[in-house]
């Protein structure tokens, strides 16, 4: 490598090109993306007055969706979502809608906005997918707190 006023020192301008070639590779990785699969819920862009007109039964509670709670539930409930959904290929945390709600001693409920998880669950065709009249899928975790699974597919 050449050497002067204004070139970079040998060992530094590889490791920045390695850099440069590592990062254009994972944007040009040929795995497909995950596409959402017809009728998933998303409150993620709500507003709060959207929110107070939505079925409240949709959203998780404010607790449901840490970290912690969603990968104990999602290992108490993996086997049952295996079960119950064909075409399953794949289900782990990932991020979640980042909305979920409590409701005080009178009834009011208040939206809480801050990133969360939830359970991803990644069918092999679009066919595998949920019906979505079936609605939004919330699984019971340990603490009795509901947990949001989204459904994806791997498009052809």
């Amino acid at each position: 490598m050449l050497r002067g006023p204004g070139r970079l020192p040998g060992p530094f301008a590889c490791v920045v090109a390695g850099a440069l070639v590592l990062g254009s590779l994972g944007a040009c990785s040929s795995e497909p993306q995950a596409a959402a699969c017809p009728g998933q819920y998303n409150p993620s862009k709500l507003s709060d007055r959207a929110l107070r007109r939505e079925n409240i039964g949709k959203l998780p509670e404010r607790g449901a969706t840490t970290q912690s709670h969603v990968e104990r539930t999602l290992a108490q409930r993996h086997g049952w979502i295996e079960a119950n959904y064909p075409g399953v290929v794949d289900v782990k945390v990932d991020d979640g809608w980042g909305v979920t709600y409590t409701r005080d001693q009178y009834g009011d409920i208040t939206f809480h906005h801050a990133p969360d998880f939830l359970i991803e669950t990644t069918v092999a065709k679009r066919r595998d997918c949920p019906d979505p009249e079936r609605g939004t899928l919330l699984i019971f975790g340990p603490e009795g707190l509901r947990v949001p699974v989204r459904f994806v597919y791997q498009p052809a």
